[in-house]
């Protein structure tokens, strides 16, 4: 494999059992997705459900009140909304970008990051998802997710989406990932 050739193998994920494709570089690699190595057994709050709810309500609450310290590396701030003339709060680059593309729309009469709670149920347990975007325009109201187009196929996003689109059509909203090719 000198040369620049390269070579996909099939690995076994050790969490869900999955068959997964990756380069040869990364044999070593043991799960199939970031889900996949932080849930299921190899998290140290595996079945024990009260202490992950409380552990869950704190985090959910320090994301509400702006303390959650988050992965050094990722831009956060709060851009200035001329639409509604309030800060709103973002965790990355690719939400402050939408953020920006979204305040420039004339369709566009309101936004707020961080405005829903969906529950939704994941591996037996229940979590609560907070979507990054409430957008309001031209009578349509819509929830947008911000992702690197890599994270697209990881199987919680995959979760989330279905429970937020479901939550969209019942109360007649729709719902959209975006990723840098939307920005």
């Amino acid at each position: 494999m000198r040369g620049g050739e390269e070579s996909i193998i099939i690995l076994t994920c050790e969490n869900c059992e999955k068959e997964f494709e990756v380069d040869f570089i990364h044999r070593r690699k043991r799960y199939c997705s970031y889900t996949c190595r932080n849930g299921g057994k190899h998290n140290a709050m595996y079945g024990n459900k009260e202490a992950a709810k409380k552990i869950s309500e704190s985090i959910t609450q320090s994301i509400i009140d702006g303390t959650r310290n988050f992965q050094k590396g990722y831009k956060t701030g709060y851009f200035e909304s001329s639409k509604t003339a309030t800060k709103q709060f973002y965790r990355s680059s690719y939400e402050l970008r939408a953020l920006q593309k979204l305040d420039a729309d004339p369709s566009v009469t309101g936004l707020q990051t961080e405005a829903l709670r969906i529950p939704y149920t994941h591996e037996g347990r229940d979590h609560i998802y907070i979507p990054d975007i409430l957008v309001v325009s031209d009578g349509e109201t819509k929830i947008i997710e911000v992702k690197a187009s890599y994270m697209r196929d990881d199987p919680l996003v995959y979760v989330k989406s279905h429970a937020a689109r479901a939550f969209c059509n019942k109360l007649g909203m729709t719902y959209e990932i975006w990723d840098e090719t939307n920005l």
